[in-house]
């Protein structure tokens, strides 16, 4: 009979140490043993939700800098296009002078084909004087010897 006393005080005890509550003893390997749960180490519980944690973060990091590179090229793109129409609308501009340019030009040939030549020839002032009785050349020389 001695058997069955101690069979009902381990019954009894493992009774008693699945009521305790988690954390019940300082100890957490000990803790872990009486409830006949696997021990989990706080430490690597830890790293591996930082470590997930981390991995969605990673996500939405990388999804935010993809979004960002998408505006930037659309602005960019944008701004290419107005750069353009204003290129565009300057050759527009520069071809239309170069064509008024063009018919001044032959409405000026023209002009001077229709005109009677005269025999009169106009002398040009091209602001150098050919008068030279102003100017001494060797003047100074003279006064130092």
């Amino acid at each position: 009979m001695s058997n069955n006393p101690p069979k009902k005080a381990k019954k009894k005890g493992k009774t008693i140490a699945k009521n305790l509550p988690a954390g019940f003893f300082d100890d957490e390997r000990k803790d872990a043993e009486v409830r006949n749960v696997p021990l989990v180490n706080k430490t690597e519980q830890d790293w591996k939700q930082f470590q997930k944690d981390i991995a969605v973060e990673e996500k939405e990091s990388a999804a935010l800098i993809e979004e960002d590179a998408e505006e930037s090229t659309i602005h960019r793109i944008m701004d290419e296009m107005k750069e353009q129409k204003v290129l565009e609308s300057r050759v527009d501009i520069l071809k239309k002078k170069r064509q008024e340019a063009k018919k001044n030009k032959m409405n000026m040939a023209e002009d001077n084909c229709n005109q009677k030549p005269t025999n009169e020839v106009i002398k040009e002032d091209d602001g150098s004087e050919s008068d030279d009785s102003d100017w001494d050349d060797g003047g100074w020389r003279n006064k130092a010897a």
